[in-house]
């Protein structure tokens, strides 16, 4: 009988063991999981955004750039781009044997991330949320679609701050961001 008693306590001894051994790794194994799914959840919501914004401005659903852009903020609950996001809409135009070119870009009046635009950043001024384009067409040599002359196209471009649970650990926050062309 005592031999089976010393053995039972310290099988006890090994399970206290494995469990302190095991339990940390399984709970960074489930937070990161957690923190990847947010993720993934922000970046699915933010390439909806685009995708309606595009379809919108594309379809000419309003004249006003902004109140497509107050739509797509407004639509893209639990995301708060008031204080997180950025909302950009450019109008490409294609050319014959040239680059497509910038023909007007809007950003969202209510921008809540100082964000630039990934398209084209290099806007000289700002008027009541318009680039003020120069008069020498910004040309984008690095656009994805080859456009027919006189072909436009509109891109929405979509940043968001997505805060880390984890700020602790990481320095900064991440900036996701998502494109589309129609």
């Amino acid at each position: 009988m005592k031999l089976y008693s010393g053995f039972r306590r310290q099988h006890r001894g090994i399970a206290t063991i494995e469990v302190v051994i095991v339990l940390p790794v399984l709970l960074l194994l489930f937070f990161g999981i957690f923190e990847l799914t947010r993720a993934f959840q922000v970046q699915n919501i933010a390439t909806a955004v685009t995708r309606e914004g595009a379809n919108l401005a594309s379809r000419a659903f309003a004249t006003d750039e902004q109140a497509i852009m107050d739509v797509l903020a407004q639509s893209a609950n639990p995301l708060d781009f008031d204080q997180r996001g950025a909302l950009y809409i450019s109008v490409v135009v294609g050319e014959q044997s040239q680059d497509p070119f910038v023909q007007a870009q809007h950003r969202w009046s209510q921008n809540g991330l100082p964000q630039n635009s990934s398209l084209w950043g290099s806007c000289p001024s700002w008027q009541n949320d318009e680039c003020n384009i120069p008069s020498t067409l910004p040309r984008l040599s690095n656009f994805p679609i080859a456009l027919d002359p006189g072909e436009t196209v509109h891109v929405v471009e979509v940043f968001y701050q997505h805060n880390v649970l984890g700020s602790y650990v990481f320095d900064n926050d991440i900036v996701l961001y998502s494109r589309s062309i129609m």
